[in-house]
């Protein structure tokens, strides 16, 4: 059985548990993203009475319940879906179908990454850009024009936003880099790493903080890997719909967190930047 069915199974708890375990029952989606505090004062029991009911259901803690809910809610997600991430139509599909199943990936996409990816290791990521005099952005192929967006994005914040292409020379371009800068690494497959493995290392004696969201986990090269799961084969699809999607969704979290995080300021000169914009194009 899962977490889900030992707590609807309710024979071994107490009256307080019971009532924690139908709160929790009721807010599923909710529930990985909430602290242990957080739950309680919602539930209105106590950080005692959630950690009692944990041991009850086998876990070690709330954290690891956290993670164990967080796991199954996505598995059901996704067995219940009768989208291909790779080959979502066929040669014979009509309009229609095509239309809904490319707005169901990208649904599924943003459910998956909203139940699984860390919200703690994004807002770090976010206030590491907010700090940083220079924010560079690595990315190849797809992700690369997804960067390109979140580039313009960063701009219009006042931040220094450098998007590194391959016909850069990132070498010169990390050259010039301190600890005063973030660089930014989008890889689905997380290859990129391998790609740029000298620019990486230099990295390192320019003390720069670096910062990798990918399917893959690579915490023994990049200071903070925000990672997400791998939905899409990384060969022999029809488009890189999941990826895209979910690494959009990440980089619109974090571009928000930004934003909200100076709002008045970055609302007001953000506007006086379209207006601008808006003239020229009269």
């Amino acid at each position: 059985m899962g977490i889900i069915a030992d707590l609807e199974n309710q024979t071994t708890f107490t009256e307080l548990e019971k009532e924690l375990s139908n709160y929790i029952l009721e807010h599923l989606n909710d529930i990985p993203q909430l602290t242990i505090s957080q739950l309680a004062q919602q539930s209105f029991t106590s950080n005692a009475t959630v950690n009692r009911l944990c041991k009850k259901l086998g876990v070690a803690g709330y954290k690891a319940f956290r993670i164990a809910l967080a796991a199954e809610l996505e598995k059901q997600r996704f067995s219940k879906s009768h989208v291909d991430f790779d080959n979502p139509f066929s040669i014979s599909e009509n309009t229609a179908n095509i239309f809904k199943s490319v707005a169901s990936i990208s649904k599924e996409a943003i459910d998956i990454c909203y139940a699984s990816v860390s919200q703690d290791l994004v807002a770090k990521a976010a206030q590491q850009v907010a700090k940083a005099k220079r924010v560079y952005i690595f990315a190849t192929g797809d992700s690369y024009l997804v960067g390109l967006s979140f580039s313009n994005m960063l701009v219009k914040l006042g931040i220094q936003a450098i998007m590194v292409n391959q016909f850069h020379d990132s070498i010169a371009v990390i050259y010039h880099s301190n600890k005063d800068d973030v660089i930014l690494f989008l890889s689905y497959s997380g290859n990129i790493l391998n790609a740029y493995a000298q620019e990486l290392e230099l990295i390192k004696t320019r003390h720069g903080k670096t910062i990798l969201i990918s399917s893959k986990a690579f915490k023994d090269k990049i200071d903070l890997n925000i990672t997400f799961p791998a939905k899409e084969s990384i060969v022999n699809k029809a488009g890189g719909y999941y990826s895209q999607t979910a690494m959009h969704y990440i980089l619109n979290c974090l571009y928000s967190l930004l934003y909200t995080s100076n709002y008045f300021t970055n609302r007001k000169q953000k506007n006086a930047i379209e207006n601008l914009a808006k003239k020229d194009l009269q």
